[in-house]
Parts: structure tokens; C-alpha cells; sequence
């Protein structure tokens, strides 16, 4: 599938102009956000039984509201508020930008910061929560807090 698009792409539309450069700094941002986003959600996991109901919740707010099927500048404002906190609205707006529109870097600057945000508050947020997770685990040598 991805080839056929790939081919239809080439051969339907004019070349996409874009920087490279800036295309592959976004690439190893966004890596770098679904890392942390996954590590942040499996430290989360550590403190539940039932871990199916908390990707649930997660999920699918997360693949409505930022921006995986309808771009997020067409969304009203309420919808934005919630596809604000998820890391892959950023994520996917600068890579749009960078590959459709041709922007550069500079132009992308603020969704470049909001993912070095994101990856920092991420990290720190889950190696806190692993803190507590080990140190519930020590105590009562059970992994479950709820």
C-alpha cells in the first residue's frame, strides 16, 4: 500500500520541494517524542491492573484531536484545547508544513520548541513516576498501586 501511494504520489502530483535538512530534524524530533510519549505511558502502566482501559482513554482522543485525519488548523478552537496536550499534534503539524508548504526551519521554530518541551516534561514527568512506582514496589513487593 505504502508503495502504491508512494508511486501515485510521484507520478500524479509536482514534486514536493522541501528542505531536507529540515525534514530529517524533524524526523529525529518526532522519534524522539514518540519515545518519550511511550515511555511515559508504560511507566503509567506500571501503576494499573487493567492497562487496556487507560490506552483506551488515551488513544483515541489522541488520534480524533491531533490532527491524524483532518488537519489540526481545521479543528474549532474547543477541539484544539484538547489536541494541545498530545505530543503528535505538533509532531504532525511541522512535518505537514515542512513537506507540503516547503517551510524551513525558522518557520517551524515554535513546534520545534514545543517538541523539545514535550520531551523534556515527558521524560521528567515518567522518571518521577517510575521513582514512585519502585518505591511502592519495594514496600509492598506488589507492582499494582490501583
Amino acid at each position: 500500500m505504502a508503495v502504491f501511494t508512494a508511486v501515485m504520489i510521484v507520478i500524479e502530483h509536482p514534486p514536493l520541494y522541501f528542505h531536507p535538512g529540515a525534514f530529517l530534524i524533524l524526523a529525529l524530533l518526532t522519534t524522539g517524542m514518540a519515545v518519550s510519549w511511550g515511555i511515559f505511558l508504560n511507566v503509567m502502566f506500571l501503576f494499573s491492573r487493567d492497562n487496556d482501559f487507560l490506552y483506551t482513554v488515551l488513544e483515541e482522543p489522541m488520534e480524533s484531536f491531533a490532527g491524524v485525519k483532518v488537519p489540526f488548523s481545521l479543528y474549532p478552537m474547543w477541539a484544539k484545547g484538547i489536541g494541545g496536550i498530545f505530543p503528535l499534534t505538533y509532531a504532525l503539524e511541522a512535518v505537514r508544513r515542512v513537506l507540503l508548504s516547503g517551510s524551513t526551519l525558522y518557520e517551524v521554530r515554535w513546534y520545534l520548541w514545543a517538541g523539545v518541551v514535550i520531551i523534556i516534561a515527558l521524560t521528567g514527568a515518567a522518571l518521577k513516576l517510575l521513582k514512585k512506582a519502585e518505591h511502592h514496589i519495594r514496600i509492598t513487593g506488589n507492582m499494582n498501586c490501583f
